[in-house]
């Protein structure tokens, strides 16, 4: 089915993406961070005065990281299952807060008692791909062993990272990290609560206060307060 403006609801879309919102406490303005739009394109959807266009909704479905049918009114027969999924989706997704990494405490606080990361680098181009991979190889080798080294190769660890972050920088993009909780069954009787790091790369020109991320099966976000 073709996924186009004549087959978008304008009063649904705004009702979904209102729900979106309200569901991860985000503005407005933290939406249109996130999908790079404008924020009063996301005013314009969320009142319903138009429906977004193909480029638009590409635009919201990776930023929320949703399938365009999120925006889809269903049927009468797809409502029930629709809602089910949608449900589903929303326990495993997580909007994680994200400042910029400029110093050293900031890089061993990054590290230090994580026990996942999750580093998203697609956003880097050409020749800075090389020192992606490499902050992204430091900062999970590091992080491997953190727990074992002693206070002063903490320190050196974390000047490490951080010049690598710089060089990153130098060609252009802004290096951003957050934490966030998270529950995971790795067994039918067993859940752990871990602590988990986001670490990201964004073009200086689109930097993000925020990051919506999918968790795996078995994982829930833990709501904070």
């Amino acid at each position: 089915m073709s996924h186009n403006t004549c087959t978008m609801d304008p009063d649904y879309v705004a009702k979904r993406l209102r729900l979106y919102r309200q569901h991860h406490g985000l503005t407005q303005e933290n939406l249109a961070e996130l999908c790079g739009l404008s924020t009063r394109s996301i005013e314009n959807y969320e009142s319903g005065k138009r429906a977004p266009d193909q480029q638009a909704l590409r635009s919201l479905q990776r930023g929320m990281q949703v399938e365009v049918d999120f925006f889809r009114k269903p049927s009468a027969e797809e409502e029930a299952r629709t809602r089910r999924e949608i449900e589903e989706a929303q326990r495993n997704t997580v909007v994680v807060p994200v400042v910029r990494l400029t110093s050293v405490q900031q890089a061993q606080e990054m590290v230090a008692g994580c026990e996942g990361r999750r580093m998203d680098f697609s956003q880097v181009r050409d020749s800075a791909l090389e020192v992606a991979a490499e902050l992204e190889e430091l900062v999970t080798d590091w992080g491997d062993i953190w727990e074992d080294i002693p206070a002063t190769g903490r320190l050196d660890a974390a000047r490490e990272i951080l010049a690598t972050a710089n060089r990153l920088e130098e060609h252009g993009y802004v290096i951003l990290y957050g934490r966030h909780l998270e529950r995971q069954r790795i067994a039918r009787d067993r859940i752990i609560t871990m602590r988990s790091m986001v670490l990201t790369a964004m073009p200086k020109d689109r930097a993000i206060s925020c990051v919506v991320l999918r968790l795996g099966p078995g994982s829930e976000p833990v709501p904070t307060l």
